[in-house]
């Protein structure tokens, strides 16, 4: 029969194994919030909450227009970006597909606008769809997002607020 003792040992030595093997990724995200009215503007006071396998892992509300996290683990992110009278938006950020032992340090940058809640628009698909996709590109070997998404929202949000 096997002890209390050894069957803690050989719980901690199988926790750091998974501990140990365990890949980290280093991307940083930076993102600037402008409102749509004044797209030279900044956005300040917006609130940011990154999810993390849809674990809130940070909420925090930006003093200035950028918004600047580092991501970790080889995980699936989601980081939504409110402000009380604007739409709210989010991205997702994939980072399942880093591959081991390649450059270390990612960068992805973006602009996102916001803009002023109307009750003639329906947005609400906004909640459930991301405005941007971030993933690895193997063939250029960096983290991209994805415009060809990208382009499709802004044009399904076009297409909401022209719609009568």
């Amino acid at each position: 029969m096997i002890s209390f003792k050894h069957f803690v040992l050989v719980f901690i030595f199988f926790q750091s194994v998974v501990f140990f093997t365990q890949e980290n990724t280093n991307v940083k995200v930076v993102i600037k919030l402008r409102p749509i009215e004044n797209y030279r503007g900044k956005l300040k006071n917006c609130t940011s909450s990154v999810f993390e396998n849809n674990v809130l892992v940070s909420k925090r509300i930006n003093k200035g227009y950028k918004f600047k996290f580092k991501l970790n683990s080889k995980t699936i992110y989601k980081i939504v970006f409110e402000n009380k009278p604007y739409v709210s938006k989010h991205i997702i950020v994939n980072c399942t597909g880093i591959p081991p032992k390649r450059k270390s340090k990612f960068k992805l940058k973006a602009d996102i606008s916001l803009f002023r809640y109307k009750k003639e628009y329906d947005t609400s698909f906004l909640a459930e769809e991301p405005i941007s996709v971030g993933y690895y590109n193997e063939v250029k070997e960096e983290m991209i997002w994805d415009f060809e998404y990208n382009r499709s929202m802004v044009e399904k949000i076009i297409h909401t607020m022209t719609k009568k």
